[in-house]
């Protein structure tokens, strides 16, 4: 039985390759990486098993895979290799490593397909293991530490974020990076520099970027993670507690107040090259109180009938412009069409320190001014927003807010205020300047579907503004204020 995307999939690891299943969970039966739970068994019937699979897999004519799933096969293969091979005959080891070799020599003469995406990290841990594993690959450890150096440089920013801006992308560059350092080690050999460093510069934002059960938070595709396992990679990648205190380059903010943790995307979609997965929701944010999520991100999927849907401004804790859309994954297709200028600062008021988000869109469909204002009390019980919205047009602005799955709504009032309950915990969703509604929401952080719920803000007629309003200049034209406020009473 395999888990792909939160469904059962069964399949018979004796007969893997004639068995009928979808794309996406071939894939994942095609990385072996079901040896790792037959070793973790670690019975004669389980080594046997593993074996017949093997033995069944080098039988077929050699695969015409991408070279990332070659090099994840490989890397389990040989990993395991003292499991499954430890009764085994000379017959069946001398098969398997003429196999072995062949593959590898593939991998080694495959093209750099992947520049721009962390996957390609991948191929390059397989390229280490077939080095120090197969007879006469000895050579191939200085190019896959060329490779690594190259693909480092493209990929991390000098403050240590990922250039796709996405915390699980982050997460697993920190994973392959300290899984190459235990090869080396293993290896006996010394860990490269170039590893270490990037680890060092990698791990506090990682950190930075986790909310308090440990799961990273969910921006520009990805999952959350199970925290304790994103805690054993950071632990084994470095010693050091740190928590990156800003993020200039990915443009990520943090807002801090005792157990509470406010994360927002200060940034535009990940520049071209590096948006495979990009989000295009501005100003787009996470809270969390302790270990309990509260407004979240939908997160993505693999499933293709729900991608492109993930990336829309209404899949996040953002604003959604009626006609004024830029296209998904950062729009690079048709950049000439449309501009952003964004800003972000800090200000202080009678509330504290207040984030300050600005954006100017122009397209052809038309042009709108945001700002989006955050503000945390010091004991992480308030969370106040203010938005301010001037567009060229009478347009309808829409502001959501996805509610974790496990956040119960208690109390509802239409068009007025909500209370929430998890955790032991009630919190109270107030507005002004806006229609207060609930819709039903969806959530994949986990990995799989889930059903949950939104708040959604529709701002009210330019002429129906709040009383206190937190912004210095309205201006002219179509303008509108909504403030939101999330208490914990």
């Amino acid at each position: 039985m395999i888990y792909v995307e939160g469904r059962e999939y069964p399949f018979l690891l004796n007969n893997i390759e004639r068995q009928t299943l979808p794309p996406l969970v071939q894939e994942e039966i095609g990385k072996f990486l079901w040896l790792r739970d037959l070793a973790a068994l670690g019975t004669e019937e389980a080594r046997l098993l593993a074996r017949s699979s093997i033995a069944g897999w080098i039988r077929q004519p050699l695969p015409q895979d991408n070279s990332v799933l070659t090099a994840a096969r490989l890397c389990a293969i040989i990993g395991h290799f003292e499991f499954y091979a430890r009764t085994a005959d000379e017959r069946f080891r001398r098969r398997l490593m003429r196999h072995l070799i062949l593959v590898g020599r593939l991998l080694a003469i495959a093209p750099p397909e992947l520049e721009g995406r962390w996957q390609s990290l991948v191929v390059t841990r397989g390229l280490m293991v077939v080095a120090f594993f197969l007879p006469g690959f000895k050579y191939l450890r200085e190019r896959a530490l060329r490779r690594l150096e190259t693909t480092i440089l493209q990929q991390i920013y000098p403050d240590g974020t990922v250039r796709q801006r996405s915390p699980d992308t982050q997460f697993q560059v920190v994973r392959e990076l300290t899984e190459m350092s235990a090869i080396l080690r293993m290896a006996q050999q010394p860990v490269s520099d170039i590893i270490m460093t990037s680890l060092t510069r990698l791990c506090p934002v990682l950190r930075a970027l986790r909310h308090g059960d440990g799961g990273v938070s969910l921006f520009h595709g990805g999952w959350a993670h199970d925290g304790a396992f994103v805690e054993r990679v950071i632990q084994y990648a470095g010693r050091q507690k740190i928590v990156a205190p800003t993020m200039p380059d990915g443009r990520f903010i943090r807002l801090t107040g005792r157990k509470a943790l406010l994360l927002a995307d200060g940034g535009a979609p990940p520049e071209a090259g590096f948006d495979q997965t990009a989000h295009n929701a501005p100003f787009a944010f996470e809270f969390s109180y302790g270990r309990q999520r509260l407004l979240v991100n939908c997160g993505s999927s693999r499933l293709p009938s729900w991608q492109e849907a993930l990336r829309h401004p209404s899949a996040h804790n953002s604003l959604v412009t009626e006609g004024l859309l830029p296209p998904a994954r950062g729009g690079h297709a048709d950049a000439s069409a449309i501009e952003r200028r964004i800003s972000t600062d800090f200000v202080e008021n009678d509330a504290g320190l207040v984030l300050e988000l600005k954006m100017e869109v122009a397209s052809g469909a038309g042009a709108y001014e945001w700002e989006r204002r955050l503000s945390l009390s010091d004991d992480g019980r308030v969370l106040r927003g203010a938005e301010s919205v001037k567009a060229d047009a009478d347009r309808n602005l829409v502001y959501r807010f996805h509610l974790a799955p496990d956040v119960r709504i208690s109390d509802f009032t239409e068009g007025a205020f909500c209370e929430l309950e998890c955790d032991g915990m009630i919190w109270q969703f107030t507005q002004q300047g806006a229609t207060l509604s609930l819709e039903e929401s969806v959530y994949f952080g986990n990995g799989f579907y889930q059903k949950t719920n939104q708040i959604v803000l529709t701002a009210n007629d330019p002429t129906e503004r709040p009383g206190e309003l937190p912004f210095d200049q309205l201006g002219d034209g179509r303008h509108r204020v909504v403030l939101w406020t999330l208490e914990r009473l």
